[in-house]
C-alpha cells in the first residue's frame, strides 16, 4: 500500500516547454528520503514491524512533484506503482546500510516505429544517515531511522531496451 500526492509550483509551471516524450528522457530530483524500520520489517501486520519509506520525487521535465509513502517488505524494499502525477512511472526501494537504492521506471507509449512500450529507467544510490534506537530493554534490532545526507539528489533517465 502506497500513499503518493502531487503539486505543481507556478515557477515549474512556467518552466514548461514542448518536449517529445519519446526523444527527451526526463531526470527525477529526490528529496527528503526517510524512513523508519526494525530488523523485524515486513515480519506482520503491526505498524511497528512495518517500517516506512517517504520521500519527494520531481520530474525535470514537467515540475510535477509528488510525496511518496510506502511500507517496507521483508529485506527493506518497497515498489510504488504509479505516481498521481504520472501513473506510468513505477519506483523501486531498496534500502541498505548508508544508502536507498531508487529505481526510477516510466513506461512511454505510442513512440514511432515501436510495437512496445518504451522504458526510460533512472537508477541512483541515495546516501542515508541512519540511527539506531538500541536500549537496554531492546540492544540489538531496535527501530532505526534514516533521512538523505544531501539535499537533494538527481536520478536520470534512459531509454532502455527491455528483454521480452
Amino acid at each position: 500500500m502506497h500513499q503518493y500526492r502531487a503539486c505543481r509550483s507556478p515557477a515549474a509551471a512556467r518552466a514548461q516547454e514542448p518536449f517529445d516524450v519519446c526523444t527527451t528522457y526526463p531526470a527525477w530530483t529526490v528529496q527528503k528520503f526517510t524512513s523508519y524500520s526494525t530488523d523485524s520489517v515486513g515480519g506482520g501486520t503491526d505498524a511497528l514491524l512495518a517500517g516506512t519509506a517517504s520521500f519527494y520525487i520531481t520530474n525535470s521535465l514537467t515540475g510535477a512533484r509528488d510525496e511518496v509513502t510506502c511500507k517496507l517488505q521483508v529485506n527493506y524494499r518497497c515498489i510504488v506503482q504509479g505516481l498521481s502525477s504520472d501513473k506510468n512511472v513505477t519506483v523501486h526501494v531498496a534500502i541498505r546500510a548508508g544508502f536507498v537504492t531508487l529505481i526510477v521506471d516510466e513506461e512511454v507509449g505510442g513512440c514511432p516505429g515501436r510495437d512496445t512500450p518504451l522504458h526510460v529507467i533512472g537508477t541512483e544510490d541515495v546516501e542515508i544517515k541512519c540511527s539506531w534506537d538500541n536500549t537496554e530493554e531492546v540492544p540489538i534490532g531496535g527501530p532505526v531511522a534514516c533521512i538523505q545526507a544531501l539535499e537533494e539528489e538527481i536520478v536520470q533517465g534512459e531509454a532502455v531496451e527491455l528483454a521480452g
